[in-house]
């Protein structure tokens, strides 16, 4: 890649003038972090959640001094960023979305800044590189673990896109596991791995039967070319004396009834495999997600309307210990993961001035009721649909996770949302874990994975730190 400087000096100082006066002051490690990245064409912003990723990827944009600059995202956070670069870039903004007719009347060199979705960008690519192609526009990609799948098409299309023009990736949550790292190195520096079958020669040590990956080679290499043009900040790093947040794993029993159904339909799920299923990593991906389903929705299960699990008990506990329902005190967020367990809380809790942002509601309608309206007092989310955008730091402090996710980025993600810049309380998270089910074998993947991350990424604290504590 080549390097780049400002094309002028005098445009960025004004740039940072109008960050300013849009209410945000640049901190003295992200104006050196902006120092360094200017160097590069292609930028890896790794800042955790809540730590500046929007603001810097802005100013370097103008620093490096392109004319259009095309910015992918999740559609949730398309009207976040419209609204911040109009703040401050305010006369040539674009949200790209709508019918492809509606889309079709656009003229997209008319504008500095277009934000669409990833979506969008797929559906419309031929004409987006016919068009912007020539103009070699700058391109951002927000919430760039989205692109981890270096086989998707999303990737595929993006790795022609950009071709030899500068690229910025943001997230927070880079890797998952340490197979993750391949796609952002091969966008910033494709010499490194000639393809992926090259990556895995080099760091897949071993599989099991089922495929799955369970030793790695040459960590540090892996660790060591993922930073090579990354800039990674903590937000106690970034902010010192910044809020930590307290987490609570909440260890609860199923009631004997219940406990008695889990055990009778957990056998039932495994006699499955004996109906001449193939076994293998997708059969037990899926017992995972049946199983986590029986421990939350025992009304459903059991054919009884009225039965509630002892997980409406923690949600009760929760709601008197933090007194959410009151003006002045914190709003609550509870997090789920599966839609039927969304919407059968969210029913549990209608007459408690609740919203729901899950798939199948309206997230963005019900995440602005919750930031916004006084007298709604709790949301209930998952995290795919409300862990990104959500910036609920000023109104809640207090969480609760009722369903487990392996993925670390998932747990990360919505931790973020209320553990952030801004934050005058210590947040709490609340970790729910149904002794004797999937759950608490589940609880200790996601801290597993969490420590592969830190292998893979370094300067960072396990998931598994921030729970139980550095020993």
């Amino acid at each position: 890649m080549t390097s780049r400087a400002f094309t002028s000096p005098q445009a960025a100082i004004e740039h940072y003038k109008l960050v300013e006066k849009a209410g945000y002051n640049l901190a003295p490690l992200q104006l050196y972090d902006l120092n360094q990245s200017v160097m590069w064409d292609r930028v890896k912003w790794f800042y955790e959640v809540g730590v500046g990723k929007t603001v810097c990827s802005t100013v370097q944009a103008w620093m490096i001094g392109c004319s259009h600059h095309l910015v992918l995202v999740p559609p949730i956070l398309i009207p976040q960023w419209v609204s911040w670069l109009k703040k401050v870039d305010c006369d040539s903004v674009l949200a790209y979305k709508g019918t492809p007719k509606q889309r079709k009347v656009y003229d997209l060199k008319a504008y500095r800044w277009v934000i669409m979705s990833y979506g969008i960008f797929r559906e419309d690519f031929v004409r987006l590189l016919a068009e912007l192609g020539p103009s070699h526009p700058h391109v951002i990609v927000d919430e760039a673990h989205n692109l981890k799948n270096s086989a998707s098409q999303l990737y595929k299309k993006l790795l022609q896109f950009v071709a030899n023009n500068p690229l910025q990736l943001l997230t927070g949550t880079p890797t998952s596991k340490p197979t993750d790292a391949y796609a952002y190195i091969k966008l910033t520096n494709p010499e490194l791995y000639r393809s992926y079958a090259h990556f895995e020669s080099m760091h897949v040590g071993e599989r099991d039967f089922f495929g799955n990956i369970v030793a790695y080679n040459n960590m540090p290499l892996l660790q060591q070319n993922l930073a090579i043009q990354s800039l990674k900040r903590s937000k106690e790093e970034m902010f010192p004396g910044i809020i930590a947040p307290r987490y609570q794993v909440l260890e609860y029993e199923l009631a004997d009834k219940h406990k008695a159904l889990y055990k009778k339909l957990a056998e039932e799920q495994l006699l499955l495999l004996d109906n001449g299923g193939k076994i293998d990593a997708t059969t037990a991906q899926r017992l995972y997600h049946a199983l986590q389903q029986i421990v939350i929705n025992l009304d459903y299960f059991s054919g009884n309307p009225e039965a509630r699990s002892t997980a409406y008990d923690l949600i009760d506990e929760t709601i008197e210990e933090t007194q959410c329902m009151k003006k002045g005190k914190s709003k609550l967020i509870i997090w789920t993961y599966y839609k039927r367990t969304s919407a059968s809380i969210l029913e549990y809790l209608s007459g408690w001035r609740s919203v729901g942002a899950y798939s199948g509601a309206n997230s963005n309608k019900s995440v602005q009721q919750f930031m916004n309206d006084p007298g709604c007092r709790i949301l209930v989310a998952q995290p795919m649909s409300a862990g990104l955008g959500l910036e609920p730091q000023h109104v809640c402090w207090e969480n609760l996770f009722l369903e487990h996710s392996t993925v670390p980025l998932h747990f990360v993600q919505s931790v973020g949302r209320t553990d952030r810049k801004g934050q005058k309380h210590m947040p709490t998270m609340r970790v729910a874990v149904a002794k004797d089910t999937i759950q608490a074998p589940l609880h200790d993947r996601l801290l597993h994975n969490g420590d592969l991350v830190k292998q893979t990424e370094g300067n960072l604290a396990s998931i598994r730190d921030a729970i139980y504590g550095k020993i």
